[in-house]
């Protein structure tokens, strides 16, 4: 069995109505249930009439390079909802991934 599904935990919480907080360790395990969790509320801010949402990431223990992947997901699902998108406190090993993949200056775009 691998543990390390067992300790890899991570939840997106709302913390008001255009601001979200990305918590936990971002891993291949768990941003499947992260996506979604990120997809049910962009489509509830499109419902809302709202125009930007904001991902605070200061709470992410760790990420690997699933997490990259998690925020493109969710900046195309925001696109498509008519959103502007906008990722705080970056972590820098996710700097490091998104350099590493050659897409640092797009990913730059939405992070502050």
């Amino acid at each position: 069995m691998d543990n390390t599904k067992l300790i890899d935990s991570a939840k997106i919480i709302r913390q008001n109505p255009t601001q979200f907080s990305i918590e936990g360790r971002v891993s291949f395990y768990t941003v499947p249930d992260l996506l979604k969790q990120a997809q049910t509320y962009l489509k509830a801010l499109d419902s809302e009439k709202s125009k930007q949402a904001v991902f605070d990431l200061s709470q992410t223990e760790s990420c690997d390079s699933a997490a990259l992947a998690l925020m493109l997901e969710i900046v195309k699902t925001g696109k498509q909802a008519n959103l502007n998108l906008q990722f705080d406190n970056m972590p820098d090993s996710l700097s490091q991934i998104a350099k590493a993949y050659g897409i640092e200056t797009e990913m730059r775009d939405f992070f502050k």
